[in-house]
């Protein structure tokens, strides 16, 4: 075997790698900014927090992306990948230590999410970009699903590492044994920032020695005539406008799943429960995705039946919680879970597709750039409805939820399905196969 082929043969594999390292990133992400959503009665109780803290912990990753998401498409589309990694990394080390002083003062916390908070594009916006340069065309939808649900997973391990590590204050109702508790809970936090740190400064690499995409060198748009692009794409509005929707359910949902559950009688633990199920239904939902978009659905189709499943989902979910069945309602839950944030993934290939020439990071990060704002709008709102009367809680979000997957299933018909990077991919391809140009890593794709 020659020297090219043992490099394309390294690069093919060196992918999984790749692929994992992003995926404990993700994880630990998700884990840091949904930290204190499964335990928000614990800091009520031993901290006596406000109500504006809770929605400022919930809110605070949304409003922080909205600023920090054009300096971090910067990083990523002009320094690289690896850069805005360790740029997450080590922020995301310096939250996790500002927590640690949560005993001292609840402030520090407020510093500590703000951290995180800014931390989060340096991470969210480069999944497109990583599946682009280190995976073939085929299999960028798979690998973009796995990324995108490893989210889930963080958020879900949040909930299952709770039930360990803090109990419910009816059951220890000593503030002094909470706060220890709250306190190891915050301090597994930091141990896995700084594993995380370390495995992505060692092994991350920018990418293969041999391209695996011919569009992955292809010139994207300055930052000027990207947002000029985006914003006269009709079809990534429409795109934007129908994801954002779906991200408010989602967020929704995981930040204030107390408030929501709470009027059917479910307890703590219950809630506790529910919550890790719908997340990992949620991963595996994901996951499913992947492997169906582009085999048997396209993007459109696919996310038009998304959003019909995921009605049919929150109505079995309602109707299971009235009926007071636990049993049932853990049912129900995994399905509502399966398809809560099943149009992540392929939103986010499609809207590559969508604005290219416009830069992977910039098409993610203008989906999630939409998404947290609508969840600041309506995280807002519903942090007013919360502090009403409690029989509002539960009537208004699952009107919410069946009213905003509704508009966004209307949107999602409206994209005309138009491929610009697999059409550009197709040309590139062709142009190297009738000039005798061939990578040896590419002769899989030609």
């Amino acid at each position: 075997m020659n020297d090219d082929c043992k490099k394309a043969k390294t690069g093919e594999n060196y992918k999984y790698i790749i692929l994992v390292i992003y995926i404990l990133c993700n994880i630990e992400n998700a884990f840091i900014n949904f930290t204190f959503s499964p335990i928000i009665k614990s800091l009520k109780f031993a901290y006596d927090v406000s109500d504006f803290a809770i929605y400022y912990f919930s809110v605070s990753y949304s409003i922080f992306y909205l600023i920090m998401n054009f300096p971090a498409n910067y990083i990523i589309e002009h320094k690289g990948i690896k850069p805005s990694l360790l740029i997450f990394s080590s922020l995301q080390i310096l939250c996790c230590f500002c927590r640690l002083f949560i005993n001292s003062s609840i402030a520090y916390v407020y510093i500590g999410q703000t951290i995180a908070a800014i931390a989060c594009p340096f991470c969210n916006n480069i999944i497109s970009k990583i599946s682009m340069k280190w995976f073939q065309p085929q299999n960028r939808m798979i690998s973009t699903s796995f990324m995108a649900s490893s989210f889930m997973f963080g958020t879900g391990l949040a909930f299952i590492l709770s039930i360990f590590f803090v109990k419910d204050p009816i059951e220890n109702p000593d503030i002094s044994s909470q706060k220890n508790e709250v306190f190891n809970y915050l301090l597994s936090s930091f141990f896995l920032t700084v594993a995380v740190f370390f495995v992505v400064s060692i092994f991350f690499k920018e990418k293969p020695e041999n391209s695996c995409c011919f569009v992955a060198e292809h010139p994207r748009e300055t930052s000027l005539e990207s947002l000029k692009l985006v914003i006269k794409n009709k079809n990534f509005i429409f795109l934007c406008c129908g994801f954002s929707l779906q991200t408010s359910n989602f967020c929704l949902f995981v930040v204030y799943i107390h408030f929501i559950l709470s009027p059917f009688g479910l307890d703590e633990t219950q809630i506790a429960y529910l919550g890790s199920l719908v997340n990992f239904a949620c991963f595996v939902g994901k996951i499913v995705i992947g492997f169906l978009v582009n085999r048997i659905f396209s993007f459109k189709t696919a996310l038009f039946y998304i959003c019909l499943s995921l009605l049919l989902a929150t109505f079995g979910l309602l109707m299971s919680l009235i009926s007071g069945s636990f049993g049932l309602t853990l049912i129900f839950a995994c399905f509502f879970g399966f398809f809560l944030q099943m149009y992540w993934s392929p939103s986010y290939e499609f809207a590559c597709e969508l604005i290219f020439p416009v830069g992977e990071a910039n098409a993610n990060g203008g989906l999630i750039f939409c998404g947290c704002f609508m969840n600041v709008i309506f995280g807002f709102i519903f942090s007013r409805i919360y502090g009403l009367n409690q029989n509002l809680w539960a009537p208004f979000s699952f009107a919410y939820f069946f009213i905003s997957t509704g508009i966004s299933l209307k949107l999602f018909q409206r994209i005309e399905e138009v491929l610009h990077r697999e059409k550009m991919e197709f040309e590139l391809k062709e142009q190297s196969v009738n000039s005798n140009y061939k990578i040896p890593f590419l002769n899989k794709i030609i």
